[in-house]
């Protein structure tokens, strides 16, 4: 048997990042031979073993005779490094080193000398260097799982390169085949959740919100000013981010669209929902039910522990100027205006709450004309 280290760790090291995972494929074995050294298997449909916190794969060939993630007949007999890295997703991912060269690989302190522990059959290494994304196999990469079109983007994105012909060719197929409807929602969901984590500004979040939306419609956009002086990321929540990415830019989308398509948890969901609540308030006239709609927000996104930073007001929410001097007014009357300040001896029950709110109302409206 021979274990090689395949896919992003090969990718990482050529570019001089350090991996965060490995993956290991294993030519010339079966799960017979496996299960004897002590590998666990892991996978149903799938030749997959584990050992030591390590994830191993037969080398296997797979050939798709269904719908869906499992819908594939796979094969190890016979199966060469080459057939297995030729069923991967894209050329950069497709890069292999036997293991008994790794410490060489990683320690190496020239790159030819690397290059040459590299089992490369598809072009990987040139496809780093030109900064192109491109298919393994074609079309047919994409056909086998269509996650792999949301994967290709999120490399795109990450990595700043560019789509090769053949990608938009295979991408332009896959939309039209209506095969991206048969994804799971908690597939996509890891796929976006994995750049709204990793991107390193707000630039790469949303060029992947242009690219998604050939895939899902309600996050297409216009150009929005003020993305390249957004408030830098590390200073945003996870829902902050997902909210660049998620929130519709023409006209507010039903909560339970997003839960169908996206299955973002519950928290991340909320935060989108409120962001999406600002839109919705930017266009409203400025009326009492304005300043109405403005409390309930302020007071929901505190209550959730949203932040309301102005950049994220005016950029992040696409609120207009008027709507958030308001949230500026009433957050300032909340602070001025306690509890403990008020004279409520004269109401109860569910009278107190109510006065509160339009004493801290007025105040806002009399802090806004002062302005």
């Amino acid at each position: 048997m021979e274990f090689y280290r395949v896919g992003g760790c090969v990718r990482d090291v050529l570019l001089g990042r350090i991996p965060s995972d490995y993956d290991w494929v294993v030519v010339g074995g079966t799960e017979q031979q496996m299960l004897d050294l002590g590998y666990q298997q892991t996978g149903i449909s799938f030749p997959v073993f584990r050992k030591d916190d390590n994830e191993y794969a037969l080398a296997r060939t797979e050939r798709k005779v269904g719908s869906g993630y499992n819908g594939f007949e796979v094969s190890t007999a016979d199966v060469t490094l080459a057939d297995d890295l030729m069923r991967r997703d894209l050329t950069i991912n497709s890069m292999a080193v036997a293991e008994e060269d790794w410490e060489a690989f990683i320690s190496a302190t020239n790159l030819h000398d690397r290059l040459l522990l590299v089992h490369d059959y598809f072009g990987g290494w040139n496809d780093l260097q030109q900064g192109l994304i491109r298919p393994c196999n074609g079309v047919q990469t994409f056909i086998e799982d269509p996650l792999r079109l949301l994967r290709a983007m999120r490399f795109c994105c990450l990595y700043d390169m560019e789509y090769h012909p053949s990608m938009h060719h295979a991408q332009t197929i896959m939309l039209e085949s209506g095969e991206m409807s048969s994804l799971m929602p908690d597939r996509i969901c890891i796929e976006l959740m994995k750049v709204i984590n990793k991107a390193k500004d707000a630039k790469q979040l949303k060029r992947f919100r242009d690219m998604v939306s050939v895939v899902f419609p309600m996050l297409q956009s216009d150009s929005i000013p003020g993305w390249d002086t957004l408030v830098a990321l590390d200073e945003l929540t996870t829902a902050q981010r997902a909210s660049i990415v998620l929130c519709p830019e023409k006209e507010p989308v039903p909560i339970s669209k997003y839960l169908q398509a996206f299955r973002i948890d519950t928290s991340t969901l909320k935060s989108v929902e409120m962001y999406m609540t600002a839109q919705s308030i930017s266009t409203m006239p400025l009326t009492d039910g304005k300043w109405d709609a403005v409390y309930t927000y302020v007071t929901t996104c505190s209550r959730l522990s949203i932040s309301l930073h102005d950049d994220l007001i005016l950029t992040l929410c696409r609120m207009d100027q008027q709507a958030a001097d308001m949230v500026r007014c009433i957050q300032t009357a909340i602070k001025q205006l306690t509890v403990d300040s008020m004279d409520l001896s004269m109401v109860s029950g569910r009278m107190i709450g109510e006065t509160i709110r339009e004493r801290r109302m007025e105040h806002a409206k009399l802090l806004a004309v002062g302005n």
